[in-house]
């Protein structure tokens, strides 16, 4: 005879579609949520490294100097220090 139309068939066929755009929107929330923490803690870590690389760079560049200073004051160029044990 042929598919018979019913209520009970459309309410069956249409919580099964509900399910399946349900289930589509969690994970696609979870996969957001998952995502976006994910960047939150790569994007940190890159930050700590740009911090600790300039502060490395900063420290080499003060190390340098203060040797600069102690050659050329073992050398008479500078006037000794007015501060005592000044590092």
């Amino acid at each position: 005879m042929g598919y018979v139309f019913n209520w009970r068939s459309f309410y069956i066929q249409r919580q099964k579609m509900y399910n399946v755009v349900w289930r589509s929107f969690v994970t696609l929330g979870i996969g957001s949520i998952i995502y976006v923490g994910s960047m939150c803690v790569i994007v940190w870590n890159d930050a700590v490294q740009r911090m600790w690389l300039h502060y490395v760079k900063k420290e080499r560049e003060r190390a340098e100097l203060m040797d600069l200073i102690r050659e050329a004051r073992e050398c008479g160029k500078l006037p000794p220090s007015d501060f005592e044990d000044f590092q």
